[in-house]
């Protein structure tokens, strides 16, 4: 680019506000743009690196502020995006449209939200910024601060009276996002602006069925202190309830969190499994033994027939055998075929104690 224009673009790109005002004063156009760069002008490329003075400069030269890329960026999104907070400013005072979006409804407070800015968020609500405003698939400014775990960003969007339970389109809101990518701070501000507890995807699932998942015991705790529903179940999860969930994964600070918070502890999902039986079938004795503490049916068959005893002797599993027995398990309850849990210990050579 060996044009003005192109000295001008490049000046600008690379701060170097001496060659910007020469090249202006030589009559070069302040909105000349780069059609090899999507149509950006040297005050895009100012921005985008922040140079504030030389942005300075390029709008005393009357470059248009408003100016769009093919793609739909404006001047005030580069520097949203990176953090360039006296750009922002600068622009701001300069009437950018802050609401104007990119083709695919992105804004600059989305940029600034997403990318955990929080002083620019906070530039861009004072200066009227669609707080809830949504880009592809529904995601508003909250819910991708929260998705990308800042904490202090949700907290300004949320004081700006972002609405707190907005689902995307698969019924994720932001308080679920945040669960499952393990924000605890920012799970923490979203219960205390009241967010939807008991809110479910599409699938059935809460906000608690991935916090169980992933074995987040102080998030588990925290909607638990919250009221969340400790026995709603995934209808697209064989109807498994938090517990069942915790059970099988032999998390026991979770069980042990979600039987204090009065689980049902005989809940069965879509076949008639218990969550003692899917802690027998893996062979997790600290949880057996807690969910037998908490009176759990330790002869309940699953639709098929087994018992928790006939599966934990099936997978060998002898502790949690010993801890079946112990509580008075049934030896002879048969399957549906047939099959006894003695039946199944016959193939055991032995039992780890």
């Amino acid at each position: 680019m060996n044009s003005k224009g192109g000295q001008l673009f490049f000046a600008a790109l690379e701060g170097r506000l001496d060659d910007v005002t020469r090249l202006l004063d030589d009559g070069v156009a302040a909105d000349w743009t780069c059609a090899a760069l999507a149509g950006s002008t040297a005050l895009f490329g100012a921005s985008q690196n922040g140079h504030d003075a030389v942005v300075c400069a390029l709008l005393a030269a009357n470059a248009a502020v408003n100016h769009t890329t093919h793609e739909g960026e404006t001047t005030l999104m580069p520097a949203a995006t990176l953090g360039h907070d006296a750009v922002v400013c600068t622009l701001l005072a300069a009437q950018a449209d802050v609401n104007q979006a990119m083709t695919d409804t992105s804004t600059a407070l989305a940029f600034a939200a997403c990318n955990g800015h929080r002083a620019i968020v906070d530039m861009l609500v004072a200066a009227n910024a669609t707080v809830d405003a949504q880009v592809t698939a529904g995601a508003t400014r909250l819910f991708l601060a929260a998705q990308c775990g800042h904490a202090d960003v949700v907290a300004s969007l949320l004081a700006a009276n972002a609405f707190v339970d907005h689902a995307i389109e698969n019924g994720f809101t932001p308080l679920m996002i945040a669960v499952k990518n393990g924000h605890f701070a920012v799970v923490e501000a979203l219960l205390a602006a009241n967010a939807s507890v008991d809110h479910a995807t599409s699938k059935g699932e809460t906000a608690l069925l991935f916090a169980v998942k992933y074995g987040l015991t102080s998030v588990v705790t925290a909607l638990l202190k919250a009221h969340a529903c400790v026995n709603q179940a995934g209808h697209e999860l064989d109807r498994a309830t938090p517990l069942a969930i915790a059970s099988d994964i032999g998390h026991l600070p979770i069980v042990m969190a979600l039987l204090g918070a009065n689980a049902a502890v005989d809940q069965t999902n879509s076949n008639g499994t218990t969550p003692l039986f899917l802690a027998a079938q893996n062979g997790h004795d600290a949880v057996v033994a807690a969910l037998l503490a908490a009176n759990a049916a330790v002869n309940h068959a699953n639709d098929d027939g087994p018992t928790a005893l006939f599966i934990a002797s099936q997978n060998g599993h002898g502790a949690v055998v010993a801890s079946l027995l112990a509580a008075h398990a049934a030896v002879n309850q048969a399957d549906k075929d047939g099959a006894t849990a003695l039946l199944m210990a016959s193939h055991i050579s032995s039992y780890t104690e």
